[in-house]
């Protein structure tokens, strides 16, 4: 089906051919230029052209301006004829190089400020755009000069890239000019296409097996600020026309680049584009003037639902059937931005319009208008919405459903921006039945249950799109069965069941002091812990109702204190326990466990059994709070007995080792002695005991134990005794009587008195009938010498001192005697235990006189010298 409709309207000045139509979008003047160079116009408000006088005489080449009043017109090879209010200026291109004007145009920068209003408009900004064979130039508005060189990318390589004008309109004017190189091809020519601010670069072959020639461009433009996408996004084909037929390419990438031939065998004298719908989904048009009729897409060249460029093959071009094998040299649609209407309600909006193209033949003028098809569009609905949650139902169905609750609402917000709102009409119905007073909303909330649809009118195009049925469900307010005091008290350590009623579909969140609890969806909830409770539950997503609040208090009975002297006692001791009780609470008492009902609602308690005793205390809401278990134990008393190293009676010096024997574990011994180890040793006569302290700190006093110790024996040094053993004496030595045993050097015997003949200790040792003994050493010493040498001796054979003998030299076998005389001769040696001289020199008596004698002996501890008188 076709979107686009033309039909023929009025006719003008068919005896004259026409190769330009240009229309001045500030006053909707429509200009033409005839094949011979003059011009006519025709003024908005009239209904026939007329020759433009101020031109006479003068062969023009081309024309542009802003209004009826502000007019360009080129004059070949290089003047520019500028009138203004009347007033006649000629421009002259005289820049170095510039050898020819090729075209010129007005650029409009107010078609960007319909667009984007965020700009304020400057008419001062507004340019005449000259190309020539050197450069582009920009005259601004109200200057007779060239201001600056245009500033564009890809500067061209050869010195005369050639521009030219390809396509001049109000939205856009495409440049072209020669460029070796280019994106995805190699080519001769780049085309640039300026809209008000903004600028795009495209290459165009012009090389076989394209046509070399390039007679008109179309940089086919798509911005769309909503569907579906909800955000901006642009795409654009390139579409150029040969005297070979008419060619495109989307722009987007070299990737997979597609160039086709959409119209064959027609020489492509002149390309226009038409906007439609521009602030809903823009619908473009595209129009081909050729040597035999005027061709036209019926469709959008862009899908109004996508987001993302088409292949070629959408780009379909038929021809209008009222210009078959009519020569169309020129087309120019006609930008109204000045249409008001008025709906019915006193709204009035200003918008931009395109309904008009006109077009220049061989044979005159021709008027086509252009609609859309409502039949088609009423069958597109309108989609373009932000919703302030997701549909119940999804996405992409035949109607939009929302299930709400209570005061809930649904916001539906067109995407439209505000900047393009102004060119529509908003309309809402609930259940077919309009709402007057939501007229003009971009958005509404819907509350009530029922059937929304929202219609917006494109007022250029008078033309309305239906939404899908966008249904509310409005379910009741959620059942909450929530029937509480407002506070309840609550035991510490209990848990309270709170409670609303299930009903099947519903959600439950509980809440404790404004916060959510996790995890607590169901019905139920136990509380455990103080504070101020509630429930939301809901019947449908993002929507609940509360419950009303209640307050649990947690009763803390205080920690249970119980006090007693210690946890260890003695069997036949008792003791206190006492329960810090300072609120009187209600008591109870337990042992292992069990209650001791005799005990109930005492503070202090007096046991004597073993046991974990334990105490709650009672307030009068019943909460209770129960103590540590104090573990108190009565033990047995220990036995302790004192054993003994030895039973006898102990001599004087001797001891006795005596050790505590107990049955319990324990360290804690105390001796009658003060000492406190286990074991002591004891060694004076007396009375023993000792007492023992258990582990469990029972005490038990031993048996006493006698210990006898006699007194020491009295036996004293004995005076020293005196022998001679020259003279063969005896000394008896004599002990104290009445000992049971002597012990004399070793022998036992019963006798006090021990007999000697030499000189020396003798040890004594005494026993009495216990056993007990005392020992003494005897002195015994010699009182005359040991070796007895004569003086004198008298060798006359009286028998009376006839020898000089030694006494004391028997035991010593080998001792000397030299007797010396006066002279020093050695006159006699003698040797032997028994030495002497008879007085006699070998043999023969020796004189009367006086001798010297030398012994040596081991019995003295040097010789022995002295002198010797022979008598006779």
């Amino acid at each position: 089906m076709a979107q686009l409709n033309l039909t023929s309207g009025e006719k003008y000045l068919e005896n004259e051919s026409f190769k330009q139509i240009f229309v001045s979008v500030e006053d909707h003047t429509v200009w033409a230029l005839n094949n011979s160079g003059t011009v006519f116009y025709k003024p908005d408000t009239e209904a026939a052209f007329k020759p433009y006088l101020p031109t006479n005489g003068l062969v023009i080449n081309e024309i542009t301006g802003f209004n009826e009043s502000e007019m360009y017109f080129l004059i070949k090879p290089n003047v520019i004829v500028h009138f203004k209010g009347g007033v006649k200026h000629e421009i002259k291109i005289e820049e170095p190089g510039v050898t020819r004007v090729n075209n010129i145009s007005v650029i409009n920068t107010k078609r960007n400020i319909d667009y984007e209003p965020a700009n304020a408009y400057n008419p001062a900004n507004d340019y005449l755009a000259v190309a020539t064979n050197k450069h582009a130039y920009k005259i601004f508005r109200g200057n007779l000069t060239i201001t600056n060189q245009f500033i564009y990318p890809n500067q061209p390589l050869v010195n005369e890239p050639d521009w030219r004008i390809t396509n001049a309109g109000y939205k856009s004017v495409d440049f072209q000019y020669i460029y070796t190189m280019a994106r995805c091809f190699v080519n001769d020519h780049a085309a640039v296409n300026y809209q008000a601010y903004t600028t795009y670069v495209s290459a165009i072959p012009d090389r076989a097996p394209y046509p070399s020639k390039i007679n008109c461009t179309l940089f086919a433009h798509h911005w769309q600020f909503g569907l579906p996408a909800g955000s901006g996004w642009q795409i654009w084909y390139s579409l150029w026309g040969t005297d070979e037929g008419l060619y495109a390419y989307n722009n987007v990438s070299c990737t997979g680049l597609e160039i086709k031939k959409l119209i064959e065998n027609e020489k492509i004298n002149d390309l226009e584009e038409v906007y439609a719908l521009t602030p809903v989904f823009k619908q473009n048009f595209a129009f081909a003037a050729t040597d035999r009729g005027l061709y036209y897409t019926p469709a959008s060249i862009f899908n109004e639902l996508t987001s993302s460029p088409e292949r070629l093959d959408r780009l379909k071009f038929i021809k209008f059937p009222a210009s078959n094998n009519i020569k169309i040299n020129s087309v120019c649609v006609d930008t109204d931005i000045k249409i008001l209407k008025e709906a019915n309600y006193n709204y009035w909006r200003e918008t931009m319009c395109e309904k008009v193209l006109w077009v220049a033949k061989d044979q005159g003028i021709s008027k086509i208008y252009l609609s859309l098809d409502q039949d088609y569009y009423q069958n597109l609905k309108y989609t373009d919405f932000i919703y302030s949650k997701t549909p119940s139902n999804g996405y992409n169905q035949d109607e939009v459903i929302f299930e709400t609750c209570g005061n809930q609402s649904i916001n539906v917000k067109t995407r439209v921006p505000v900047s393009l709102q102004n060119q529509l009409l908003f309309q809402w119905f609930k259940d077919d039945v309009e709402i007057s007073e939501w007229i003009g909303k971009a958005s509404a909330d819907l509350k009530e249950s029922g059937k929304y649809t929202f219609k917006v009118t494109a007022l250029c195009e008078n033309l309305t799109l239906t939404s899908l049925p966008i249904i509310i469900k409005n379910n009741t307010t959620p059942e909450i069965t929530f029937n509480y005091p407002a506070e309840i008290n609550l035991c510490s350590g209990q848990t309270y069941l709170l409670e609303t009623k299930r009903i099947e579909d519903y959600k439950y969140q509980w809440i404790k002091n404004g916060t959510d609890i996790p995890n607590a969806t169901q019905n139920t909830y136990n509380a455990t812990l103080p504070g101020i409770y509630e429930v939301k539950v809901s019947n449908c997503e993002n929507y609940y109702e509360l419950s009303k609040q209640v307050k649990i208090n947690q009763i803390v009975i205080p920690t249970v204190q119980l006090t007693t002297a210690k946890t260890a006692y003695c069997i036949g001791e008792t003791t206190e326990i006492k329960v810090d009780n300072p609120n009187n609470y209600l008591v109870k008492w337990y042992r292992n466990g069990l209650e001791l009902p005799e005990f109930k609602n005492q503070n202090i308690i007096s046991i004597a059994l073993t046991g974990a005793y334990t105490a709650s205390l009672t307030n009068d809401n019943g909460c209770a709070n129960t103590s540590v278990a104090t573990n108190i134990s009565f033990n047995a008393i220990p036995d302790v007995t004192i054993s003994r190293s030895s039973d006898k009676i102990l001599c004087s010096g001797e001891e006795v080792i005596l050790t505590a024997v107990t049955n319990q574990a324990g360290t804690d011994f105390f001796w009658s002695t003060g000492e406190t180890t286990k074991t002591i040793k004891i060694n004076k006569s007396g009375i023993y005991s000792v007492s023992f302290t258990s582990t469990s700190g029972c005490k038990r006093e031993s048996e006493t134990v006698e210990v006898n110790v006699n007194e020491p024996l009295l036996l004293f040094q004995p005076e020293q005794l005196r022998i001679c053993v020259i003279a063969k004496e005896k000394v008896t030595l004599e002990a104290p009587a009445g000992f049971a045993f002597y012990i004399w050097e070793g022998q036992k015997t019963s006798s006090p008195f021990y007999q000697v003949n030499k000189p020396g200790y003798y040890s004594l040792t005494v026993e009495d009938i216990y056993g007990c003994t005392k020992s003494v050493n005897y002195s015994v010493i010699q009182y005359c010498k040991d070796i007895l040498i004569p003086t004198a001796f008298s060798p006359n054979d009286d028998n009376v001192n006839d020898l000089w003998q030694v006494s004391g030299l028997e035991s010593d076998p080998q001792s000397s005697i030299q007797i010396f005389n006066q002279y020093g001769n050695i006159i006699h040696t003698t040797t032997g235990k028994a030495p002497f001289w008879d007085g006699k020199v070998k043999g023969n008596p020796a004189n009367v006189g006086v001798y010297y004698y030398l012994i040596k002996s081991k019995n003295t501890s040097q010789a022995l010298t002295g002198t010797i008188t022979l008598i006779r």
